[in-house]
């Protein structure tokens, strides 16, 4: 954060400062350097903003936020009893923290890059930082801060030395990119996918389209956007906005196109312009990354060795894709999130997996689906029979669906099974896993799937040998 004194953040926020002390003249010149919104990890002389929320307020906090010795405090509550700390009175904290947010980001010379997708952000967010990261100083969002809060934290990282920012934003409903987008201000777009989420708040796939695009229409006209060529076919994308559009893709309408890809024992090989390029994993949906990358690094002067060391130093978010070794063979854990478009591509790209090993399907619910998740989660169900896996179990009301639809797909009825409850679900994937073998556990945020991916990684339970039990066809 750009470091700025109390009169002027007075200034930025429009807000009043409040004080127990008469001594508010050397307060309004107190320097500001940090910002907090959890006072359970709050630094001395950090500013702390009382955020309220469906399930919180900050202003509940404001002992903790004394004990750790905070500089002041942005609320828009004044605590009825005296409290040893400077307050500075807003009319909303939320906003105040957007407000901050943007005059930090405006204060920059960093390139600002704005990164919104069905699927895709974050992994994509994470690869090209991790690449820029190695020729220049910079930030990026962490875990996923793509929300009202999340997107002004993560401006927030920017500092005087930064000299880009990735920046992942996310949207529920209608106008949420927009308003995002406009305290951001990227000067680079960058559109992973579109797809089936959130459509309780955007209602259709259309909607999602046209809610995405907006990140590119808050693009300056000197801006730069990246999108997979094959969006390039929906009307929410067809209109050119900046003076610089790339489209990226295996197709020959892609001007950063993946030629002569290939699978090897190591990862996936392919060429861009004849230059040779190596991706350390055999998830191909991660080549719609690494094409985002290799773009944009190229767009800043990294040479290819440059791009090759960010691609090889790859490691993505927990949750994402990751591969974890257990004692039957590997769980693929794709817990972090899931919806129509991940869940398919996950399954497509798992069947190539070891061949000869076992496999079976973990699926939860997949939550934000408005009035067609049923046609959504039958959807899934169709392909997994496609995927023709071993085992199929499904976790939650809705991901019943998924397996009744495999079923009527052809997949045998004996290899399927349905729960409400997790500990229910692992008794029975414990009698059905047989070493060597691959568990894809992929769910909705909201059913915190993770609990199957820590219990799978246990030593087995000898009251649940794994590998005695093989139900057959």
């Amino acid at each position: 954060m750009h470091p700025l004194t109390v009169q002027q953040l007075l200034e930025v926020l429009d807000g009043e400062l409040v004080s127990e002390t008469s001594e508010t003249g050397a307060l309004r010149s107190l320097e500001i350097c940090s910002v907090s919104t959890d006072s359970r990890t709050i630094q001395p002389q950090d500013l702390f903003f009382a955020l309220s929320g469906p399930n919180f307020d900050g202003h509940d906090y404001l002992h903790e936020v004394i004990r750790a010795r905070a500089a002041a405090a942005v609320v828009h509550r004044i605590p009825e009893e005296p409290l040893p700390l400077p307050f500075i009175r807003v009319d909303h904290t939320t906003v105040a923290l957007q407000k901050l947010a943007n005059w930090n980001r405006r204060m920059s010379d960093a390139v600002v890059i704005g990164i919104t997708g069905s699927v895709g952000k974050t992994t994509t967010k994470q690869m090209l930082y991790q690449t820029l990261a190695n020729a220049f100083p910079g930030c990026a969002s962490p875990a996923s801060f793509n929300n009202h809060i999340g997107v002004p934290l993560s401006l927030l990282q920017i500092e005087p030395q930064t000299e880009f920012a990735v920046i992942e934003i996310g949207t529920s409903r209608v106008g949420e990119i927009e308003h995002l987008a406009g305290i951001a201000q990227p000067e680079i777009g960058i559109v992973t996918e579109v797809g089936a989420a959130h459509l309780q708040g955007l209602q259709s796939v259309d909607q999602v389209a046209w809610e995405k695009s907006q990140l590119l229409n808050a693009l300056p006209t000197s801006g730069i956007e990246i999108i997979p060529s094959r969006l390039q076919k929906h009307p929410a994308f067809r209109t050119r906005r900046s003076s610089q559009q790339m489209r990226t893709g295996t197709t020959p309408c892609a001007s950063v196109r993946a030629e002569q890809v290939r699978k090897t024992d190591s990862g996936i090989q392919f060429a861009v312009e004849d230059r040779e390029y190596h991706l350390p994993t055999l998830q191909p949906h991660w080549l719609d990354s690494a094409l985002i990358t290799i773009a944009l690094c190229r767009e800043f002067g990294c040479s290819t060795e440059m791009i090759q060391q960010g691609l090889d130093q790859f490691v993505p978010l927990p949750g994402r894709g990751n591969q974890i070794p257990t004692y039957f063979g590997r769980i693929i854990d794709e817990t972090y999130n899931a919806n129509p478009v991940s869940v398919i591509s996950a399954l497509r790209n798992f069947t190539h997996h070891h061949p000869q090993w076992l496999k079976i399907a973990v699926l939860g619910d997949l939550q934000d689906l408005g009035e067609h998740s049923i046609v959504f989660h039958r959807q899934v169900g169709r392909e997994v029979a496609l995927a023709r896996l071993d085992f199929l179990l499904t976790l939650g009301p809705l991901a019943g669906e998924i397996a009744r639809a495999a079923h009527h797909g052809g997949m045998p009825l004996c290899r399927i099974a349905s729960f409400e409850q997790v500990q229910d679900l692992l008794m029975l994937l414990e009698l059905w896993l047989e070493a060597p073998a691959l568990v894809l556990v992929k769910g909705s945020r909201g059913m915190q799937m993770e609990r199957i991916v820590e219990a799978l990684q246990q030593p087995h339970s000898e009251q649940y040998p794994s590998g005695q039990v093989r139900i057959a066809a």
